[in-house]
Order: structure tokens, then C-alpha cells, then sequence
């Protein structure tokens, strides 16, 4: 199982709900992640702070999903050196290569989106952005999507497996804390609907 799910964890060390934990922890983490990212981006390009996710806690589920896909495929590789000279450049061909999937994931999720009846414009609209097309995708967020998919890997994955690593008893009590939060999150959403303000 840990050759499927690399997570920089040897998952055979553990019980199965250890490594349903540690998943959650890591799923969670990047949620949270990318509902900074996005706080961050709206604050300073557009000086407004708004929550950009449809829950109320501070989460974005697109961008846990979108962490494990990225840390499940690309965390084996972020130690296979590419040397210019003495120069070791993985990190910009993993920003690279993180970059075409997260551009590809998007443009198809805006197909999706329309065919299935909804507008992906209510979500994000590059219209006025460089290099788009039309407003599905641009290059300069997708740019960025690539820097967070590197931070990612080489900086936020290691600091998580150290966390979930450490005392058990710690890593239990929060991610029970969370999960709860998270759940009952999730489901007041269903009378409560979408938090999402534009």
C-alpha cells in the first residue's frame, strides 16, 4: 500500500486506522492550506477579505483533494536529482510539471462544471487575467498553484509527517478535535447551504 500511497510514510508500520488518520491529518492540512493561500491572494491583489470557502471553518476541500493527488504523485520524485552543472533544478521541474496538472485539472473541472448545469465563473474567472482562456484558466494563477504545489512537497509534507510521527496521543486528540469541526461543518451545510460570498 505505501508504494500507491506515498506519502513519505511507511504505511505497513501502521494499523489501518492509523493510516486513515494520518490521510485525514495530511487532507486536512492542505484544506486549510489552501484557504490561506486564497485569504492571502484576495487580501493583497484585491484588498477585500472575504471567506472564499463554501463551509464556514477554514477549509477549502478542492485544494485537500488536490494535495493528495499532487503529494501521491510527485512526493516519490522531489529527491531524483536534475543537475544543471552542480545545479540541482527538481523543484523547478516539479513547479513545472505540478503546473500542467493543475492547469489541466482546472480547465476540465470548468467543463464539468458547465455540463453538469452550474456556472465555474461563480467559483473563478480569469477574463482579466494574462494568457487566459477563456476565464477557465490563466497562466499566472496556475503559475502560483505550481509555487504551492512545491511548498507543498518540499516544506508543508515533511513537516506532517513529523507531526503524525509524533506523540500519538497528541496527533489523536486533534485530529478528533478537527474531524468533529470538520463533519459537523460539513453537514450543517445541508440547511445552512453555501457560506461562499463571491
Amino acid at each position: 500500500m505505501s508504494s500507491i500511497l506515498n506519502f513519505g510514510i511507511n504505511f505497513s508500520d501502521k494499523k489501518w486506522y492509523e493510516v486513515v488518520r494520518d490521510i485525514f491529518i495530511f487532507f486536512i492540512t492542505y484544506c486549510i492550506a489552501g484557504w490561506i493561500y486564497e485569504e492571502l491572494i484576495f487580501a493583497i491583489e484585491d484588498n477585500i477579505i472575504v471567506n472564499r470557502g463554501a463551509m464556514f471553518g477554514p477549509w477549502l476541500p478542492i485544494y485537500g483533494f488536490g494535495g493528495i493527488i499532487i503529494v501521491m504523485l510527485f512526493y516519490r520524485t522531489k529527491d531524483k536529482k536534475i543537475n544543471i552543472g552542480k545545479l540541482n533544478i527538481r523543484p523547478l521541474v516539479l513547479g513545472i510539471e505540478t503546473f500542467v496538472l493543475s492547469t489541466l485539472i482546472e480547465l476540465v473541472s470548468t467543463y464539468i462544471i458547465s455540463f453538469t448545469g452550474g456556472d465555474f465563473k461563480t467559483l473563478w474567472d480569469y477574463s482579466n487575467d494574462f494568457m487566459n482562456f477563456e476565464g477557465r484558466i490563466a497562466l499566472i494563477p496556475d503559475i502560483k498553484f505550481g509555487f504551492l504545489a512545491v511548498f507543498t512537497i518540499y516544506l508543508l509534507q515533511p513537516m506532517l509527517i513529523k507531526f503524525t510521527n509524533s506523540d500519538k496521543n497528541i496527533v489523536n486528540i486533534v485530529t478528533i478535535i478537527v474531524f468533529v469541526l470538520f463533519v459537523v461543518d460539513l453537514i450543517s451545510r445541508i440547511w445552512l447551504g453555501s457560506n461562499f460570498a463571491g
